[in-house]
């Protein structure tokens, strides 16, 4: 079993009432997708397993376009798959995910670290 047949399997103990549909790719080292749905709430997850998981979790998203959020690591991707999924929250682009934690890790307001730049 690879990863995203491993968060796949995780979401749906967590979440019983998730829809999930695995797409296998076309060719050897392909893209894996994972569709997902919950009460109306829609997540795409892709996995490749040498640069992890993105994540595309936001409405009126495309085919094609780039993931939200990306995660290396599979509890990191299955938690916050998780709390998009359960509380509705937007996805954050990769670069504003990481400054936001690096932020709180701080315990700095965005108004604080504005005027530390």
């Amino acid at each position: 079993m690879n990863d995203i047949e491993r968060l796949y399997e995780e979401l749906r103990r967590r979440i019983p009432a998730i829809g999930a549909q695995v797409d296998r790719p076309e060719r050897s080292g392909g893209s894996w997708f994972l569709d997902l749905d919950l009460a109306g709430r829609k997540a795409v997850v892709e996995w490749r397993p040498e640069r992890g998981f993105g994540v595309l979790a936001r409405e009126g998203a495309l085919f094609g376009d780039r993931p939200d959020e990306v995660y290396t690591e599979l509890d990191s991707a299955i938690s916050r798959i998780e709390e998009l999924l359960e509380t509705g929250t937007r996805p954050q682009p990769p670069d504003q995910a990481v400054l936001r934690k690096l932020r709180e890790s701080r315990r700095l307001s965005q108004e604080e670290l504005a005027r530390k730049r």
